[in-house]
């Protein structure tokens, strides 16, 4: 199981030239990480670009589904996905990765169709699709967004399930 995930939110250039996490981004991050803690197994790893907010949302994960956090070349916003997706269809482990737009979009395209184009997914900011490979062919399992997550948790308590609306 491979966890594609965009960073939360990050502050404005002018406020943080690293562009660290906003505080909302920060509180989507931790809300994703409570909505992923039932639904998936420990990670082996939790890889990432490298810049702040991606790192910064790697490590709100790994403290909810644990992984080690490692900063990995190819991960950028431009960087084609064709090396990412080889490391992912190698794989053998549980693992996530923390990017950035286009390169994500662009990768789930590439797993999904073996071509960068046309984009499948518009991954929002704190935004997870987990794919799973079966037979040598990646396949969604499925996907949260903030506001999915945001939804689900204002539910009361005792649902059986999730509803989704069409």
């Amino acid at each position: 199981m491979i966890l594609i995930v965009r960073h939360g939110q990050a502050k404005a250039k002018e406020e943080d030239p690293q562009r660290g996490l906003s505080a909302e981004g920060q509180a989507e991050v931790e809300r994703l990480a409570g909505a992923l803690r039932p639904l998936v197994p420990l990670l082996a790893e939790i890889r990432h670009s490298g810049k702040l907010r991606a790192e910064q949302t790697a490590s709100i994960l790994s403290r909810a589904v644990g992984g080690r956090v490692r900063a990995c070349p190819g991960l950028d916003p431009e960087d084609p996905p064709a090396s990412t997706a080889a490391e992912l269809e190698a794989a053998t482990v549980n693992l996530a990765v923390v990017g950035h737009l286009p390169h994500l979009n662009r990768l789930l395209s590439y797993l999904l169709l073996g071509r960068e184009a046309p984009e499948l997914f518009r991954l929002p900011a704190a935004g997870v699709v987990c794919l799973e490979r079966k037979e040598g062919l990646w396949q969604v399992l499925w996907m949260l967004t903030p506001e999915i997550v945001k939804r689900q948790a204002a539910k009361p308590a005792g649902r059986a399930r999730p509803e989704w609306r069409t």
